[in-house]
């Protein structure tokens, strides 16, 4: 058993099968929770003034609300805020405009599960 609590997680993303699929991952490591979920933007607001995670897992590409779009209203409600953006879409112009709106990491989705543990650790470190 861990000194400390885990690492509280949100996971943000439009698709069932991927938060299923994160959610799965996650708790093969006993350092690491699943808190809450939610599809859109919108939905991850109102998780995260209710759960107070620790990181924000956060897809770049959501109806109702994107990823960018809820970076920037999640780090003006809490500028604290550990966020991860995730996405399918390799290119350097959605790393910049993630990075600008303030996610501390950006993951490709097909590196999820060798590098996600990992990264989940270092910025919740930083």
């Amino acid at each position: 058993m861990q000194d400390s609590h885990p690492i509280r997680v949100l996971i943000v993303d439009d698709h069932p099968m991927i938060r299923d699929g994160l959610t799965a991952l996650l708790t093969g490591h006993a350092d690491m929770t699943v808190v809450a979920e939610a599809e859109n933007g919108e939905q991850a607001l109102a998780r995260y003034d209710a759960h107070h995670p620790d990181i924000v897992l956060m897809d770049l590409r959501m109806p109702v609300m994107d990823g960018l779009a809820a970076t920037r209203a999640l780090l003006a409600l809490d500028d604290t805020a550990r966020i991860i953006m995730l996405t399918t879409f390799e290119g350097d112009a959605d790393i910049e405009r993630a990075l600008t709106a303030g996610a501390r990491a950006f993951l490709l989705k097909d590196q999820l599960r060798t590098h996600l543990p990992t990264l989940i650790r270092d910025v919740f470190n930083r």
